[in-house]
């Protein structure tokens, strides 16, 4: 049988400890302080160079507030160019009213744009600063394109857009004024009356080719496609159906027959002249001339 071998137990050196291992965690432990500590010393400039932005951001914030709200931009001087229709005082007090707080440095130059654009006349404004104290106001206005007679009598003055720009006055009523306004407030009405607009600044630029405009004494568009004008011939008001085409040379030749029947006599038992071409002139003779007038006096019917 093989000889036992005699294994012979490696007992640890006296002094020697078995738990290394957590020694050395120990130790690891022990230097982490010191790892976090030398960051946060290698990295300190940095740190202070921060909290002083931060510090000198928030000290600007603050004077720039206080300096903006001082009396040193508080509203002294407006400047209001381009209104004729509308009063300076109208644009002056929105300024004032939305800078009492903010000053000239903090106003709010689109919104007080809006606001002044509400005006009844105004078709845009520009607003700027003229520091320290002062805002500059350039307004356009809305430009009348037509004088309008309503069914209660009333002048009113009109642009492109059929908007009304406010009441007309005496010298304003400047023949030929436009009858037939569809006064209804909706979508519709306004549409219509654009379209009374368009046909009307279009009738007055034939007429004015053919030196005919001080012939026309009013301009009946009711009915968009029967366009009337009341012509005067002597001492009558003779109304003149145009169609909805070739105003100019519709009118002339129309006129052209008034003053042959005027020649001869007849005018005052004219009523109405209707003429759809170049060529065809009708005329409508009645028994009383009174009938004429109230013909140029009756309701309008919007369509």
């Amino acid at each position: 049988m093989p000889a036992k071998v005699k294994q012979n137990k490696v007992l640890p050196k006296r002094g020697v400890s078995q738990r290394k291992p957590m020694a050395r965690q120990a130790k690891t432990a022990r230097k982490s302080p010191s790892v976090a500590a030398n960051l946060l010393r290698n990295n300190a400039h940095w740190l202070f160079v921060i909290a002083l932005a931060v510090g000198l951001g928030f000290l600007l914030f603050v004077g720039y507030q206080a300096v903006a709200a001082s009396s040193v931009f508080e509203v002294k001087k407006i400047d209001i160019a381009g209104n004729s229709r509308v009063s300076k005082d109208n644009i002056e007090k929105i300024a004032r009213l939305m800078t009492t707080k903010s000053g000239v440095w903090n106003a709010d130059l689109n919104q007080m744009r809006l606001e002044i654009e509400k005006i009844q006349v105004v078709k845009s404004a520009v607003v700027s600063r003229v520091l320290p104290d002062g805002l500059r106001i350039r307004v356009t206005e809305r430009e009348p394109k037509a004088v309008v007679r309503l069914q209660n009598d009333k002048f009113i003055l009109v642009d492109e857009d059929a908007r009304v720009l406010g009441t007309a006055h005496s010298s304003e009523a400047i023949p030929p004024v436009l009858l037939g306004w569809n006064e209804a407030n909706d979508d519709a009405a306004r549409k219509s009356n654009q379209d009374r607009i368009r046909v009307y600044r279009q009738m007055l630029d034939e007429f004015g080719k053919l030196d005919l405009s001080k012939r026309a004494a009013t301009i009946d568009l009711s009915d968009l496609q029967e366009a009337q004008v009341n012509v005067l011939q002597d001492v009558n008001t003779v109304p003149i159906f145009l169609g909805n085409a070739d105003f100019g040379i519709r009118l002339k030749r129309s006129l052209d027959v008034l003053q042959k029947l005027s020649a001869n006599g007849e005018i005052s038992q004219i009523s109405k002249i209707t003429i759809h071409d170049e060529q065809s002139v009708t005329t409508f003779k009645t028994e009383n001339p009174g009938d004429i007038a109230r013909l140029n006096n009756g309701k309008n019917r919007n369509k």
